[in-house]
């Protein structure tokens, strides 16, 4: 994600990337609707992405990717949150708890055990790269 280390630099409040620029956080947004079906808005992502929103009912589907695209994802977005959310296990979690994973065998949610093992095939394996590692 390209606006990732310029929501982290502006260290401020509220996201778990520890910012409240909103200008950063639509940019960081418009990056993301790659993987996102068009009913989420904006705001939906904003509130997930707040520090203090608790995991919601209804979780954001990620789509239009491979397990290996959003396992990419997780990972390069994991040096941009803050602490304590930042630790692999609360990691992990935060994603299980907010996310369903859109693949070829359906929509699926995913444990943290299994969101730790997917970040790591894509780490350790060279035929588990992901298809869109620009995003």
């Amino acid at each position: 994600m390209k606006n990732c280390e310029k929501i982290s630099k502006n260290n401020k409040e509220n996201f778990v990337f520890g910012t409240a620029n909103y200008d950063i956080m639509k940019k960081f947004y418009q990056e993301l609707k790659a993987f996102l079906p068009k009913t989420v808005t904006q705001a939906q992502v904003f509130e997930t992405f707040r520090v203090n929103n608790i995991a919601p009912n209804k979780k954001i589907q990620l789509i239009n990717g491979t397990l290996n695209d959003y396992a990419h994802l997780i990972n390069e977005l994991e040096q941009y949150f803050i602490s304590p959310i930042n630790e692999k296990s609360t990691y992990n979690q935060w994603w299980a708890d907010r996310f369903m994973f859109n693949t070829v065998r359906g929509s699926n949610s995913k444990s943290a055990d299994a969101i730790s093992t997917i970040r790591s095939n894509t780490r350790k394996s060279d035929t588990r790269k992901p298809s869109k590692p620009n995003l």
